[in-house]
């Protein structure tokens, strides 16, 4: 690296939202569901594999050492019949993750807790507006769907339920719908993987939304003093861990000295790159544009891989998968005959299958201009694509990680500096936020604090 300065790479970005609505009873809209009990769409089978492009582990959480409270636990690789395999759940939300983003659909997971709490020191006071209704982002745009007659396309595709709360006060409405998906346990069927020694990893984070510096934009740009109550400030978008690729290092995985205690895990039967799983994607009822959608969020676009498993942040768990079949029933033929395999015999070429592709991103762009391209797949490119050749890791005050975990002493120094900006003579470097997952390079990274808010001297 040609830099003289130590910079590196948060783990995590963000794919920002559209800035426009969905449209109204479109299939990539919201609208109603179409029936489960007639056919009256696309009805096959994707077959697909999936092949570890760093290492991987899915943990078996029924299988844990160390249950007891404050202590080091183990997790073992989960298993179907003593093999490696990744359950259906896992794959599925890998899938639903990028088709929530590239659809414009809801945020299914909506937590409407209270964020931090202090007691008042005054009487009790009534506000107009509510903490979800202060939230900055286009709320009734993004929020679980609520309505059956009104569902995003992932809710459509992927199954939804009605918020418990909202359900149990209106029993005559209907409150749930099944998915149209549904997927297979990936099979493991080796590859040239090997299996990994026990790895004690090094401490994880939790997210931490208060770092409003990484979590916001202001007027949709980056800015390193915008605070939830700022005018312009925003949501970033949607939540994705950046592929590692060339980048990954067991200096960054791997807890010093080996240390055990709460704060990390050891994890026992992690496979190395090259592992290889197969499953299958049953489908019913999809709209050809729906069709696409699936097709292009199962392979994404070459250099992209999904993010699956344990330890993303650390740099596990990039997958690649390729549609190695698609076959679309043929009613006519099915019905027609006793043979349960008739009707499947019509398999769809890659010219056909990048024909619904296209299909999908010209509806697309269509609706959405130029926020598809240069707002979503740019940041899908910028996080699920080869990074740029710099280290990845979590902010932290030195080059090498702390073996107990004191990366805060990097947000420290950082508003350190953003109380500094307030003197009519600064003294600190400016203070920082997080590049957009488009814009992230060698140079537009993140820079080394100390908790004063300085530069560490090199090699520290």
């Amino acid at each position: 690296m040609a830099m003289s300065e130590y910079r590196f790479l948060n783990p995590y970005n963000f794919v920002r939202f559209m800035g426009k609505a969905r449209p109204e009873n479109d299939v990539l809209g919201n609208c109603p569901p179409p029936p489960h009990d007639r056919y009256t769409g696309l009805t096959g089978r994707i077959s697909c594999k999936a092949t570890a492009v760093t290492p991987l582990f899915v943990s078996d959480s029924h299988d844990v050492k160390g249950k007891e409270e404050n202590a080091h636990k183990t997790y073992r690789f989960f298993k179907v019949d003593g093999h490696p395999a990744i359950p259906a759940s896992s794959l599925r939300g890998m899938v639903r993750s990028v088709f929530e983003a590239v659809t414009n659909s809801c945020l299914a997971v909506f937590d409407d807790r209270t964020l931090s709490y202090r007691p008042p020191r005054g009487k009790r006071q009534l506000y107009k507006h509510s903490i979800g209704e202060l939230l900055p982002f286009p709320r009734e745009q993004y929020v679980s769907c609520r309505e059956y007659d009104k569902l995003c396309p992932a809710c459509r595709v992927f199954g939804w339920v009605k918020d418990k709360a909202e359900s149990e006060d209106d029993r005559e409405t209907l409150t749930a719908y099944a998915s149209r998906v549904r997927f297979s346990y990936g099979e493991y069927t080796e590859g040239s993987a090997k299996v990994l020694d026990a790895t004690t990893l090094a401490v994880l984070s939790s997210p931490k939304p208060t770092t409003s510096a990484f979590y916001l934009l202001k007027n949709d740009k980056p800015n390193a003093t915008v605070h939830y109550d700022t005018s312009g400030a925003r949501l970033r978008g949607r939540k994705l861990y950046h592929h590692h690729g060339k980048q990954l290092s067991g200096q960054e995985y791997m807890r010093p000295s080996n240390i055990k205690d709460r704060h990390n895990r050891t994890i026992e039967g992690a496979l190395g790159a090259g592992a290889v799983f197969t499953f299958e994607v049953d489908f019913e009822n999809l709209a050809p544009k729906e069709l696409g959608a699936l097709l292009y969020t199962l392979e994404l676009e070459d250099g992209l891989f999904h993010r699956l498993g344990y330890a993303k942040p650390l740099g596990f768990g990039s997958i690649q998968v390729t549609v190695e079949s698609l076959q679309v029933l043929d009613w006519e033929s099915r019905l027609s005959s006793v043979d349960l395999t008739a009707g499947w015999e019509n398999e769809l070429t890659g010219a056909k299958r990048a024909e619904y592709k296209e299909e999908f991103h010209r509806a697309m762009r269509e609706h959405y201009g130029t926020d598809y391209e240069n707002n979503v797949l740019v940041d899908l490119r910028g996080l699920l694509g080869e990074p740029p050749e710099i280290p990845i890791h979590y902010p932290r005050p030195g080059e090498q990680p702390d073996p107990e975990g004191r990366n805060y002493e990097w947000f420290v120094g950082n508003k350190a500096r953003i109380r500094d900006r307030q003197r009519k003579e600064p003294k600190l470097p400016a203070p920082c936020a997080l590049p957009l997952a488009a814009d992230e390079s060698e140079e537009n990274s993140l820079p080394l604090i100390d908790r004063s808010g300085r530069r560490p001297a090199r090699g520290r």
